[in-house]
C-alpha cells in the first residue's frame, strides 16, 4: 500500500503520518478532560511544542468541543465522545481520515451533527468513512464501493451506483383514469413484470410503480398502451434503484 508516495513497509511512520484514525469505539482515557487528551494525542504525534495549542484549539473549534473542553471524557454523552475520537483523529491535520462506523448509537440530532462535520472534513481531506448504515452512505459520501468476499463488486460516484444493477428498472407513470381498468392496460403491456399503484388519487390521476423485465425500457409500448385506451400520462419519471438493493443484489450474486 502507498499512502501519498509513501510504502508503508519502508516508510511506516511517513505513511502513518498522513492518516487520522477513527475506529468503531474511540481510543479515549476517561480519567483525561478532552483538552488533557487532545493534547497528549499531540506529542504522540509529534507536533512541535510551540505549535501544540494551537493545533488542539483549531479541532476543538472543528468539532464544536470548546464547551466541554474541561469536562471528564467519562462524563461526556456518547456524541461528544465520537467528537473527541473524531478530533484526535484529524489531530496534525492528515491528509486521509478514516471514519469507522462514526454515527452508531447516536440519537438523530447528534448524527446530523456529526454528518456536517464530515461533509465540511471532505472539503480539505480525503475521507473514507466505513460503514454498513447505508443512510449514512447516501447521506454523506460522494463515492461508493462496495466490498464481497474480499473483492471490490462496485466502485462508482454515488450518483452513478445505481447503473451497476442495470437489470432493475423502475418507472412511476402517472395516469389519468379510473385505476382498475389503466392497472388492467398496464399489466398487458409486453415487458411489464409487475405493477403497483404509489400513493393516493390526486386530480383524477393515480401514479402506478412499473417494473420491467430484465432491465428493458418499456416507457414507449407503456406509452402507446395508455394512448391507445385514451388515458393520458400527466407524468413520468425513472426510479432508481436504492442503496439497500443495490447492496443486497451485488453481495448475492454468485
Amino acid at each position: 500500500v502507498i499512502v501519498d508516495g509513501h510504502d508503508i513497509y519502508e516508510e511506516p511512520l511517513e505513511a502513518r503520518k498522513r492518516i487520522g484514525y477513527l475506529p468503531e469505539i474511540p481510543p479515549l482515557y476517561n480519567d483525561m478532560t478532552p483538552k488533557e487528551y487532545l493534547s497528549f494525542v499531540g506529542r504522540a504525534k509529534k507536533i512541535p511544542s510551540a505549535k501544540l495549542s494551537e493545533a488542539v484549539g483549531n479541532v476543538m473549534t472543528k468539532t464544536a468541543l470548546h464547551g466541554v473542553a474541561d469536562r471528564l471524557i467519562r462524563n461526556l454523552s456518547k456524541g461528544y465522545r465520537q467528537r473527541v475520537g473524531i478530533a484526535q483523529a484529524i489531530l496534525g491535520d492528515p491528509e486521509i481520515i478514516i471514519l469507522d462506523e462514526p454515527t452508531i448509537g447516536l440519537d438523530p440530532k447528534q448524527i446530523i451533527e456529526i454528518r456536517n462535520l464530515i461533509r465540511n472534513l471532505g472539503r480539505n481531506h480525503t475521507v473514507i468513512l466505513s460503514t454498513h448504515i447505508l443512510s449514512e452512505v447516501q447521506a454523506v459520501c460522494d463515492r461508493i464501493v462496495i466490498i464481497n468476499a474480499g473483492r471490490i463488486v462496485a466502485d462508482e460516484k454515488a450518483e452513478n451506483i445505481a447503473r451497476t444493477v442495470e437489470e432493475i428498472r423502475r418507472y412511476n407513470f402517472t395516469v389519468a383514469g379510473p385505476q382498475r381498468e389503466v392497472l388492467r392496460v398496464l399489466r398487458g403491456v409486453p415487458g411489464v413484470a409487475q405493477v403497483e399503484v404509489f400513493g393516493a388519487r390526486v386530480d383524477d390521476a393515480y401514479t402506478y410503480t412499473v417494473t420491467a423485465d430484465h432491465g428493458l425500457d418499456v416507457r414507449k409500448p407503456v406509452f402507446r398502451a395508455l394512448a391507445d385506451a385514451s388515458y393520458p400520462i400527466v407524468g413520468l419519471e425513472a426510479v432508481q434503484a436504492g442503496l439497500e438493493e443495490i447492496f443486497v443484489r451485488l453481495t448475492d450474486r454468485k
